[in-house]
């Protein structure tokens, strides 16, 4: 006995397909239009193979090199420290800039409250090697040199790239103080500062097929100058001899035990 079920697929196969000429004369109805595969207005989106199809992470496009001047003052910028007179001081920074976070950190360091010419004469020798950044904080596998025994260090190096960085800042934040009609002789860094800014990404190809992250580590500077205060002498002494409490209570005793003059 047979399955009907079997026999009725056993009829469907058997029956010819008819042809264009047997079907009333009316052309064959065309497929129905399918959307691309990988097309994001595809509402069944199919995902490929694995070899086929990578993830892809879409990041924000850095901004350039920015500086701080008089016409661009007035938007948002925050800074971590606002000096107390702020019409005999000037402002600068950058943001994102490609320059190495650690190595900028410690020639920021180097110069924080120097005079601005003597700061700027100092980057300048240090880019032809006359003078070294001495590494205090992010020093690990630093060498020794002779040339930072004036700062009372051990470990320094020459980082080039951080001075030209810092001397464009330097000479920016001058021409700041200028505008204002400070006197840039007399200005000192009253507060510098170094942040990291996002690490960006790159890959680095390696044997046997691997891959490794190639990172780069940017930062944001920000630079304040302001006018030295003038140098004041220190009073002299009146010669008044001040005694805290505990000499006062004897004095007062030794004078209390004195006899009464007749």
């Amino acid at each position: 006995m047979t399955c009907p079920l079997f026999e009725f697929f056993q009829l469907g196969l058997q029956s010819p397909v008819p042809s264009i000429e047997q079907s009333n004369g009316a052309p064959p109805l065309a497929p129905p239009a399918q959307p691309p595969r990988y097309s994001p207005s595809s509402h069944t989106h199919q995902r490929g193979p694995a070899k086929f199809f990578r993830s892809s992470v879409h990041r924000a496009a850095v901004p350039p090199f920015v500086f701080t001047t008089p016409s661009n003052q007035q938007k948002m910028v925050r800074y971590a420290a606002e000096p107390a007179p702020s019409a005999k001081s000037a402002k600068t920074r950058g943001d994102y800039l490609r320059v190495h976070f650690k190595n900028t950190r410690e020639a920021a360091q180097a110069i924080s409250g120097m005079n601005l010419q003597k700061a700027i004469k100092y980057l300048g020798d240090v880019k032809e090697h006359k003078q070294a950044i001495p590494f205090r904080r992010f020093n690990g596998g630093i060498g020794r040199t002779a040339q930072a025994k004036p700062f009372g260090a051990t470990m320094a190096r020459w980082p080039v790239k951080s001075a030209e960085f810092l001397l464009g800042l330097l000479k920016n934040a001058e021409a700041n103080a200028d505008v204002k009609g400070l006197d840039t002789a007399a200005l000192k860094i009253a507060h510098i500062q170094v942040n990291q800014a996002p690490k960006q990404r790159r890959r680095t190809y390696r044997a046997h097929g691997r891959i490794n992250p190639y990172m780069s580590s940017p930062c944001h500077i920000e630079i304040i100058v302001a006018e030295e205060d003038e140098a004041v002498e220190k009073a002299k002494e009146t010669g008044v001899v001040r005694l805290n409490a505990r000499q006062l209570g004897r004095k007062r005793l030794l004078e209390s035990r004195k006899p009464a003059s007749a």
